[in-house]
Formats: C-alpha cells, structure tokens, sequence
C-alpha cells in the first residue's frame, strides 16, 4: 500500500464495522502495524518481542487465525515497524537499541491455492548505543529511527552505512513520532512526548520551525494529510481531540473532538493558547527537570485519554481509534456522514447516543461528537480494560480470545482496551486492520 493511496485516489470508501478475523497471538501489547506496499501481508510489533506477520489474502478465510511468520530474533520489545522500499523487506526497532531487517520469503500462491510463507531471516541490523529506538520511518532506500538520545537517523540500507543524522534537544523529551512529506520525502515532521514538534528540511538536514503544543503533551498521532502538498499534520495530544495544524505557521485549520463537557461552546485545549514559534532550540523554565526528559521510557508520565491512531481517507475524511476503544469515522465536510464504526458499550450501562455538529470558535471549525440530549460526556468504557500482567499464552491465548468475544455487554467484537494502531490493507477486498493494548489484532470490513 503506498502510503496514503486510499486518500490520494478520491476514491469514498465505507467502513461498515464488520468484524471478519480475531487475531490474539501476541502476549503482550501490539504496539504498531504495517502493511506490505502490495498488501500481500501485515506486520505487527509487539511488547512481547516479536514481530508477527499476518496473510491479508487469507485473514478473512482462514479459520485458525494463526500467523503465517514469527520474527522473535530481535530481542527487547519492538516498539515500531515499518516496510521497506524493497518488496519483502521490514524494518523493526526495540527497546534494547537495535533495529532489524528482515526478510519476508514467501512462494505466491498458484491458482486459487494460499501463499506459502516460508521464513523471516535477517539481512541487516544497527546497534544504536542510544537507548531505545522509538520510531521508524521508510523514505526511499533509507529506514529513518529516531533513538531515546533524541537523534534522527538516515540508514542507508544499499550500502548499510549512515547517511545524515539529525539532533533534538533532550528537554524536548522522547521523539514518539516522525511524519514525512508524502509526496517528495523533502521535509520531515517530528512530534515528542513533552508536545514539541519540528519542521525538517531534509535536502539540506536543516530545522526549518520548531513550535511546542498547547497542550504540552505527548504527541499521540502526528499525521500527514496526503491530499495537499502544504505541510499539513493531523496531530492528537490527548483529551480526546485532534487537530489540523499548519505546521509552518503553528496554527490549527479544524479541530475534530469528542466532546468533554456539558457545554458544547467551550473551547477546545488546542485553542487555550497560540504556539509559541521557538525558532531554534526550545528553552524550557529552569525548573523543569530536563535531564530526566530521556528517561521517560523507563517511567512513562501519565498519558491521558485521547485519540492514539488515525488513517486518513479521501478528502478531509479520517478513521480515529484510541483510548476509549471506539473507531470512528469523520469527515469534516459531511458532518452527517460520521459516525461511531464500533464500539463496546460501558459495562452496566446503555451508551448515549451520539450526534455531530459544527461550530466555529476563535475562528476555527469545531467538528464534536456530543453524547446525549445535552451533549456532555465522552464515551469511555474503561472497565474493559484487562489485566496486562498476566498474558495467557498457548491454547490459553485461545480460551483469552474466546472470552474475549463473548463480552457480556456492548458489542460482542469491540476492542477491549487502547487501540494503538490501524492500517488499511486490500485483501479479496478493502480491510482496515487495527491493533490494541492487550495483543489482539482485528480485522474489518
């Protein structure tokens, strides 16, 4: 799948919310998902060391819901994955300062049989020395990570050499995200955990802005818009809201939010105040303790509730998921046509209904979901959330996955916990794929 093809191509395309594959192999978080640039196949990176490569073309069809690979060579929890420019290729980076490349060696299949997935086999792989490797990014021949030291770097896998290298600040806290220009890899967008983000020339390997969030928190989602060449971010920090930002100016075009209070005027936190353009090195108050920015891996803050990914479809339209366990659909231009895809109910309870509309606050376009006759509330049904301590495994990850799909309320195939990836693939037909804090991997149409 080229990178944001389905929003490139005009083309609508309605989520119906149907589950067709339950996929619990992984004993611990899924952290991220991506998809090969033919969809043949899914990789899914995981807390528990693994990465799992799942058959698109079989997902729907295939009954056991097994993986058809497992790359567990890496070693430390795999935070982050990525395809690679060369077919087959997948790129993975861990928390133990490593990041892989691996090889996906399958026989395409003959007729109407299956593909024949035959093994996952290192080709190449980098030790950092700068703690661990929090994201990667593929951008052309290169594989870009950031590391915890809070430096970019260019891996040039034709000759397995380093190609540039990029350097933040460590006040800045850990870079979470980068997003690249979708259309010639020139800039470069990084988002990190204490709401910093910079803008990246990477013709020349220079910052062009740097501005730091409103909010002042962990950057969720940082997500380029791929219908227009401007440096245009979806970015989520928390609070169940995300944003349009411009990126050169540091300003925001529309917020989509779910609605917190009882009051559907109030304005949102991304507009509580402008960003502060820092221009070049940020200069934190002297109280803060800034040396401790680089350790947060080790003692993460709290992270509040808030959209965690998004996949952008035709026009202004996107797919959100995060920490309420729900997948919604927006689109900013035909308020009427979003809606909440799937969603488990809270537990003893009838969720509220939900409707949309538009406002306009401090000049930008508002799109909120508002629960209820009054608005107010956000739909949160946190007592799903499970034990992360005690993973089953074995024939006991199965009985998990049973019981997972036999929820007492709500429905029955919702997500039972933080949902911290999707990507969309193309089967016998269109999928979106979406993965979540307690290691399962669902499939839908």
């Amino acid at each position: 799948v080229v990178p944001g093809g389905w929003a490139r191509s005009g083309v609508t395309w309605k989520l119906k919310g149907v589950l067709v594959a339950h996929l619990q192999e992984h004993r611990l978080a899924v952290r991220a998902l991506a998809a090969s640039h033919d969809s043949v196949f899914v990789a899914s990176a995981s807390d528990d060391g693994t990465v799992k490569i799942w058959d698109c073309r079989r997902v729907e069809k295939d009954v056991s819901f097994r993986s058809r690979l497992t790359y567990s060579a890496q070693g430390g929890r795999v935070l982050a994955v990525s395809m690679c420019s060369q077919p087959g290729l997948v790129a993975s980076a861990s928390s133990n300062g490593s990041v892989h490349v691996f090889r996906v060696d399958y026989v395409p299949r003959v007729g109407g049989g299956a593909d024949r997935y035959v093994s996952a086999n290192e080709v190449r792989h980098v030790d950092t020395g700068e703690g661990a490797v929090m994201v990667l990014k593929q951008c052309g021949h290169l594989v870009l990570y950031a590391t915890q030291r809070g430096l970019v770097h260019a891996w040039d896998l034709r000759t397995g050499k380093e190609a540039w290298c990029l350097r933040t600040s460590p006040c800045e806290g850990l870079l979470q995200h980068m997003a690249l220009d979708p259309f010639a890899d020139s800039w470069l967008v990084t988002g990190s955990s204490a709401g910093f983000l910079g803008l990246w020339d990477l013709r020349f390997q220079l910052q062009l802005k740097q501005w730091r969030h409103p909010g002042h928190g962990i950057m969720e989602v940082v997500q380029p818009l791929y219908t227009n060449r401007e440096p245009l971010m979806w970015i989520a920090a928390g609070r169940d809201e995300m944003a349009l930002w411009d990126v050169e100016s540091g300003l925001p075009r529309k917020v989509l939010r779910v609605l917190q209070s009882s009051n559907p005027a109030e304005p949102p936190p991304a507009l509580d105040a402008v960003p502060v353009a820092l221009g070049g090195r940020a200069h934190p108050p002297a109280q803060s303790h800034t040396s401790l920015r680089t350790e947060e891996l080790d003692e993460p803050p709290p992270r509040p509730p808030g959209m965690r990914a998004v996949v952008p479809l035709a026009k202004d339209a996107v797919l959100t998921a995060g920490s309420d366990c729900a997948i919604r659909l927006w689109e900013p231009s035909r308020p009427d046509r979003c809606e909440m895809v799937c969603a488990p109910a809270p537990a003893g309870a009838t969720a509220p209904l939900q409707h949309y509309d538009v406002r306009l606050i401090k000049g930008v376009s508002i799109l909120q979901e508002v629960h209820g006759a009054g608005g107010g509330g956000s739909y949160s049904p946190a007592s799903y959330a499970p034990n992360l301590r005690s993973p089953a495994t074995g024939s006991g990850a199965l009985q998990a996955a049973a019981a997972h799909l036999q929820g007492s309320s709500g429905r029955m195939d919702a997500h039972r916990d933080c949902i911290n990836d999707m990507v969309i693939v193309e089967g016998h037909q269109r999928l979106l794929m979406s993965a979540s804090r307690d290691g399962v991997v669902k499939a839908w149409k």
